[in-house]
């Protein structure tokens, strides 16, 4: 009789470590989905500041070429109006020619 309650007392004390256990496992196992939520959630921002970094990347690399191609406009620009200053120049001097032109055809009308 002894020995029968020793092992019931012995067999209840080995559920209670089991249930123990089992509550412990289940614990872990909340604890590892909640890891692994946290983990995929991680991993997509990863995904999304990476793909932000290439769309920075690009707009960058449009913008200086952009700007390369704002300051060939410039040069070219730059270059007209120095050719336009020349012209004008040129024009002013001719015109000022013709003038002296017409002055002397009509100094030489006058003799």
């Amino acid at each position: 009789n002894e020995s029968v309650k020793k092992r019931h007392a012995a067999r209840i004390v080995k559920e209670k470590q089991l249930k123990k256990e089992e509550e412990r496992y289940a614990a872990r196992q909340a604890e590892f989905k909640t890891l692994a939520k946290e983990a995929s959630s991680l991993k997509e921002t990863e995904a999304w500041i990476l793909e932000q970094n290439e769309s920075v990347k690009k707009r960058h690399a449009a913008r200086i070429v952009k700007e390369k191609q704002l300051k060939k406009e410039e040069e070219r620009y730059a270059a007209r109006q120095a050719e336009f200053k020349t012209l004008a120049k040129e024009a002013s001097s001719l015109k000022e020619t013709e003038a002296w032109i017409l002055e002397q055809n009509e100094s030489v009308k006058k003799r």
